[in-house]
């Protein structure tokens, strides 16, 4: 199975993601910055350096979410309170803080709604691997592959996820007014809806499709 050949744990990768999230730290906060000799070169450090690390990160992202079981073993592995999933979060963050200085895209053509679009969709598939990660661990489900696919607890877990975040979305961009996100969430919905009658109601009726089904289509 393709689960079997994913390697176990995750410490490997631990070390290069406190490097990644020190160095995009470091370069976001100019209070940080010693006087010599990033104070004097700050344009060219945070430009020639941070955006090559913010690369690596995006990089790193997602080859950690999609090659690692994220197993914390000799540790227990808890959902979200393992040593993946914080990393993974706390490097979003510090991606977040870097891509979002007015100084981090000065001169360049990258809008601020584009780098808003890339973190986005950053912490939507970090947060469907996290998921994935925690029912593996929770209740034994399929990480990849065809069991995933037929895992009718996961297809189920992910509309109803899936659900929620499209709800939650369209109900923040609809009182700020934000129509390009208000369609995202419409899309994500509509995605929904038509996963929910190709897979989830497809074959056999189960409890946790009729669950799935009827929580969907209440939200």
């Amino acid at each position: 199975q393709v689960q079997d050949r994913l390697p176990l744990g995750f410490w490997q990768y631990l070390p290069s993601a406190m490097l990644l999230m020190a160095v995009l730290t470091l370069l976001a906060r100019t209070a940080l910055v010693p006087a010599w000799p990033l104070a004097r070169h700050s344009r060219a450090y945070r430009l020639g350096v941070g955006w090559p690390v913010a690369i690596a990160s995006v990089l790193w992202l997602l080859l950690s979410n999609a090659s690692s079981s994220g197993s914390a073993e000799p540790l227990p592995t808890w959902p979200l309170f393992n040593p993946l999933d914080l990393a993974s979060l706390g490097l979003l963050l510090a991606l977040a803080r870097y891509g979002l200085q007015p100084a981090a895209h000065e001169h360049l053509i990258v809008p601020p709604r584009a780098l808003l679009a890339v973190l986005a969709a950053l912490t939507f598939i970090w947060m469907n691997s996290a998921r994935g990660r925690g029912l593996h661990y929770g209740i034994d489900t399929p990480l990849l592959g065809q069991g995933a696919l037929h895992s009718v607890v996961l297809q189920a877990a992910i509309s109803v996820f899936w659900s929620l975040l499209a709800f939650s979305v369209m109900v923040f961009a609809s009182r700020r007014v934000l129509r390009a996100v208000w369609l995202v969430g419409a899309a994500l919905m509509a995605v929904v809806v038509f996963k929910l009658f190709l897979i989830d109601t497809a074959g056999s009726g189960t409890l946790a499709r009729i669950v799935a089904f009827f929580t969907v289509g209440g939200i």
